[in-house]
Order: C-alpha cells, then structure tokens, then sequence
C-alpha cells in the first residue's frame, strides 16, 4: 500500500509530531526496530486470526532483543508471549497486528511496535521486574483467535501478571476511558428452496424470516433502557443467491453493545424470542450461535491512569485526562476490557490524526502509515517506557 500525506491542520500536526521532552536512550536505542516493526504490519495487512507474517517479525525482533518466546500461546498459532526478566512485578504490554479489510484501518501496526517497543525498552533500562510482550490475535473479532484476550486474561492473571498495559491510535491524547460490552451472534434462518413463478407455493422464504427479524431486531432499540447507552447494529449477511428463486436459507450478523455486561447478557433471550417468532411467521426454523466471546465492558483503574497521565504531559500536549475521559460517551469495545476486569490495566491514547477521525475508515488506515504516525509512537513508548519505571518504584514501597 502506498502511503498517503496527511492533510490536517498545524495545530493538529504539533499535537501529534512535536514532543516537550527528548527520547529516553533506552527507546532511542529501540527506534529502528520499533519502526521496522511498525512498517512492516502495516505494509503486510492480515486478517485476525491469519497474522502468520506479522507475528512472526515480532517474534523475530523480540528475540534479537533476548526475550524468551512462547510461539503458538495458548493453542492459538498467531499468539506469543515474549518475556525477560525475572521477579516482582510482571508487566504485561498488549501487542495487536490483526488489519480489517481495508488495511490497518485501526492503526494495529503502531499496537504490535508499541508493545515490542515498551518491553525493548524496559529491558534496554534494567527494569527490576520481569517484562512480558503479550501478542493478542484477532482484537476486531475475526476468525477463531476472535478477541483472543478474553482467552488470555485469565491465562495472565494465573501467572502472577501485576499489571495490563495498553495503547490505542485515535484523535487525541488521552488516558483511559469507558468502553462498551459488546457481543456478536450469528443467525440462521432455514426455509425451502422453490421456483418464485413455477412452485411458489412449495417454498419457505427466508428471507422473510431474516428480514421480520432484522426489523423487529432493530424495533427493540425504542424498549431498552435509555441510561445503558445501547447499541442495536445487524446486516444481512446473506439472502439467496437467485432473485427468481424463494431463499430456503438466510443469514442476519447483529452485534449488541451497552456499557453494562449483564444489560447486554439480560437482552439475549428477548432477541433469540424476536428470532423465533420471526421464523414461525414465514414457517421456517432459526438457529444462533455467538460469533465471538463476549467483550465485558472496561474497569476503570485511577492509580495506573494517574501515572500515565503524569508521565504523557510530560511528552505531549495536550492530553485528556482519565477523570475527563470517563465523562465521555463510550464508543467503542475491545477485549481488553476482560482484561480489565481482573487485572489493573492501564491504556493510553496515541494521537495520530484530527480529534474527530473516523474509526476503521481509510482515512485512519492512511494515518496510522505515515512517519508522523511513528513519531507519536516513539512517545508513546518513552511515555509508558517512564509511567512503568514509576510504577514499579512505587510497587517497591508500596501496593496500587
């Protein structure tokens, strides 16, 4: 893919390039390899679950670095987790390479260079603790790696991991925030094949199960409760393949998010009722199956988000805080929210485009490509690289 220049304002470009305080040494040394790594997820975009070649580049670079790699973690061909070090406390820094199909179109390319590049760094600076690189498959929910970290939280908690910490590429600098529980379901409606004009009579349509359901899916967005910031979105995934032919298949994707796990967990069996009854209305039969584990929704931690805001102001400008971030209307999910909910965690926010660029667009993809991008990065990582050095200090002296 080529990469594009950006067009955003001044202002917008200091805020992302410009930087209050020099590099440490220890991510100056890491630099090359935190931008190889970065341009090469990029340039190679794989779908979760499929990340063969980008996963491998870290795992290379990471054991140049001499981290001791488990390939294939946890049976999932496209995970590693990469450790040095030995003793309290264990550092977890979240690795992501998975694209969508249009490209790194969330900017996983700066999460897989963010987390090899912490954890070279924290190495490079002696860091009294063990430092693990966690390469998490599949965050977008593609394939049967989808939102691996809901497999790998507990898997981290059972190994003694003090702390979770994150990044993520959007609009501004911030610290933290709300994220939604999200869940994903697949349903199938299952009719007869006929001849529309010769048997029609012989057919069950479903597509008109698929389609009652999709409108009754979307009629309950006016019976939820207002204060769970629900979020009701489907498609038809598939509705026959021949217009002069009644579909005897048809298939709806609804994803279903609230900021409260057990609202979205207590919708479920309504929306399974609205698929049953669809189906009986064109005579035809439905079944459903979850596409994804479910996304808890994200627990907020104030001790880390304290320490990385300290340590971000100290670098960019400006930064929004986890206190003002946590007044903002939730927007999006992640695994790492599981993640959250058994182990503090901690993420950052990476500037790298205008405040209001749009999620999984191609605008975003373009932006997450370019050497602008990389200089956000680099702090990024000076800026975690300081926050987990302050971290383990105080964990010495005392407990968050």
């Amino acid at each position: 893919m080529e990469i594009q220049r950006l067009n955003y304002s001044q202002k917008d470009m200091d805020e992302i390039t410009k930087r209050q305080t020099k590099l440490p040494d220890s991510v100056k040394s890491c630099e090359e390899d935190i931008r190889t790594i970065s341009r090469f997820v990029w340039s190679h975009p794989e779908l979760g679950s499929e990340e063969h070649e980008c996963s491998a580049k870290i795992v290379e670079i990471l054991k140049r670095h001499q981290f001791s790699v488990k390939e294939n973690y946890e049976g999932m061909k496209t995970a590693f987790l990469a450790s040095r070090g030995e003793g309290r406390p264990i550092v977890a820094l979240l690795a992501e390479y998975d694209a969508l199909p249009i490209g790194h179109g969330c900017g996983h390319n700066l999460i897989g260079a963010w987390g090899a590049g912490v954890g070279m760094a924290l190495a490079k600076s002696r860091f009294n603790g063990t430092i693990m690189v966690v390469g998490t498959p599949a965050e977008e929910g593609h394939g049967s790696y989808a939102s691996s970290k809901v497999r790998l939280a507990p898997k981290l908690k059972e190994i003694g991991v003090d702390s979770v910490w994150g990044v993520h590429p959007q609009g501004q600098w911030k610290i933290g925030g709300g994220m939604l529980a999200a869940t994903r379901y697949s349903f199938v409606f299952k009719g007869k094949d006929a001849h529309a004009a010769a048997s029609p009579h012989l057919g069950l349509n479903a597509l008109d199960a698929a389609v009652n359901f999709y409108t009754g899916y979307r009629m309950m967005r006016t019976l939820v409760k207002r204060d769970k910031d629900v979020i009701m979105s489907a498609i038809i995934k598939d509705g026959g393949t021949s217009v002069n032919t009644i579909p005897g298949r048809a298939e709806v994707w609804l994803d279903l998010r609230a900021n409260d796990s057990d609202y979205v967990r207590e919708l479920l069996p309504r929306i399974f009722n609205v698929a049953k009854s669809a189906a009986a209305m064109a005579g035809c039969e439905a079944e459903y199956k979850e596409m994804m584990p479910m996304l808890e929704s994200f627990k907020r931690w104030p001790a880390l988000e304290e320490i990385l805001y300290s340590h971000a102001t100290e670098y960019v400008q400006p930064v929004v805080s986890g206190t003002q971030a946590w007044l903002e209307f939730p927007v999006a999910s992640s695994d790492m929210c599981n993640i959250s909910q058994i182990l503090p965690t901690a993420q950052l926010g990476m500037k790298i485009g205008r405040e209001d660029i749009p999620g999984h667009s191609e605008e975003w993809r373009d932006a997450a490509g370019t050497p602008e991008a990389e200089e956000a990065l680099l702090s990024s990582v000076a800026i975690a690289h300081d926050a987990i050095l302050d971290y383990a200090s105080r964990q010495s002296h005392s407990s968050l």
